[in-house]
């Protein structure tokens, strides 16, 4: 079925080897009001309870440049499953959430979400395109990049920014605790983030390279830092390129650039998340396998990383 069938999409892009579902989304998109829905297609017998789109007006208050206007820049689909593993999911409170963005940039900026606080942890997996997620806790930035089937964990407590580092579509799917997300203090918190203009640092396209630069409102947190105008060879960033650079890391003034499997959080995660672990497979038992999806992938994955 599609969301919105007044356009229909030709050419296709199957999302099933690594979101175990059968989804398929649009290589071209239309990016305007309600046609963006019809950029994605769902099995029949797959369901969602929320469906939300950010325009380009929500993103002006954590932009480098100031840009407004009604294009949407990337949306998303909450809670999505088979119809007979929703009652399960809702119950467990771990929703599977999906989220395509534009590869159109922001200004001089790659396409990115509005970045937020939050208290609550997640987990996120790429399903098309190359991710760049920017975590932000205890005083340490982080930058993972990540390709199709990479696996990122979200820690709590901390600011978390997802950015489209390719030429075409990014999707993203994501397993978060609603319920607890959901409780009173754990609501994530945009204020700050937009009160701050975005995230710490600010990823500009330009030609083939990528730009780091410091966002001047963190100025007095964080200092004069060689991070400023630090340029990236964009080739590192494809997927052609992300093979070598999971191969190793880097620390270069205050941001640390990792591969997913390096980061920071993936031991974080395997010391914490047992009880997650339960919870999860009764959620997603009916769409996420073992060898195809991110549910069942992910823990292997871990375990794996685990025993190295």
């Amino acid at each position: 079925m599609y969301l919105n069938s007044a356009s229909i999409p030709i050419t296709m892009i199957q999302l099933t080897q690594f979101s175990g579902l059968p989804i398929a989304v649009a290589e071209r998109w239309v990016w305007e009001g309600d046609e963006v829905y019809s950029n994605i297609r769902l099995a029949d017998d797959l369901c969602f309870e929320v469906k939300k789109a950010k325009k380009l007006a929500d993103m002006t208050p954590v932009l480098r440049d100031r840009l407004s206007g009604e294009k949407i820049t990337y949306f998303g689909l909450q809670a999505l499953c088979f119809k007979r593993d929703r009652d399960d999911m809702i119950a467990s409170g771990i929703w599977h959430n999906l989220t395509v963005f534009s590869a159109s940039p922001l200004g001089s900026e790659f396409n990115k979400n509005v970045g937020h606080f939050q208290k609550t942890r997640e987990v996120y997996q790429v399903y098309h395109g190359v991710c760049g997620t920017m975590i932000c806790k205890d005083g340490v930035t982080e930058l993972i990049i990540s390709g199709p089937g990479e696996i990122v964990f979200i820690p709590e407590n901390c600011s978390h920014f997802i950015y489209n580092l390719d030429n075409e579509i990014l999707v993203t799917g994501d397993l978060s605790d609603n319920n607890l997300k959901q409780m009173p203090g754990n609501k994530a918190d945009y204020s700050v983030i937009r009160e701050k203009h975005g995230a710490p640092y600010y990823l500009l396209k330009e030609k083939h390279n990528i730009r780091i630069v410091e966002n001047p409102a963190y100025e007095k947190e964080h200092g004069n830092s060689v991070m400023s105008n630090m340029v990236l060879p964009n080739r590192a960033f494809t997927l052609e390129g992300l093979e070598r650079f999971a191969r190793d890391s880097a620390v270069i003034g205050e941001i640390e650039l990792v591969p997913s499997a390096k980061s920071r959080y993936w031991q974080e995660w395997i010391r914490k998340e047992s009880i997650y672990n339960q919870r999860a497979d009764v959620a997603v038992k009916g769409f996420l396998k073992l060898g195809g999806a991110n549910h069942k992938s992910i823990f292997f994955k871990r375990r794996e990383f685990q025993q190295q």
